[in-house]
């Protein structure tokens, strides 16, 4: 589910329920995308796009914090980014100079 809403004169939603001061909590948002995804069985994740001229914020919700270590990935897969690059132990110790 998606919901999408304009924030012309607004600051960050007042349904936020964090006490973040930071910049990006202050600024005024030009548009706020709310996108809901039911993770099965019986999980949920709440993402909130806080979109202004200068930058995107982007607040997460769940209800199972495991499901957090999978964000990375699937913004990489929405963005098309190539995944990140390791060395091999092999390569990494040719590649330090001898002593």
């Amino acid at each position: 589910m998606v919901e999408h809403s304009l924030q012309n004169d607004a600051a960050a939603p007042s349904d936020t329920t964090d006490t973040d001061t930071t910049d990006e909590a202050t600024q005024p948002a030009d548009e706020l995308w709310k996108v809901f995804v039911f993770l099965p069985p019986k999980h949920h994740l709440l993402m909130m796009f806080l979109v202004s001229s200068a930058q995107t914020v982007v607040k997460l919700n769940t209800d199972y914090w495991l499901s957090l270590a999978y964000v990375d990935d699937f913004f990489g897969l929405l963005l098309d980014l190539p995944p990140p690059t390791t060395q091999p132990a092999a390569a990494a110790a040719s590649a330090t100079p001898p002593n």
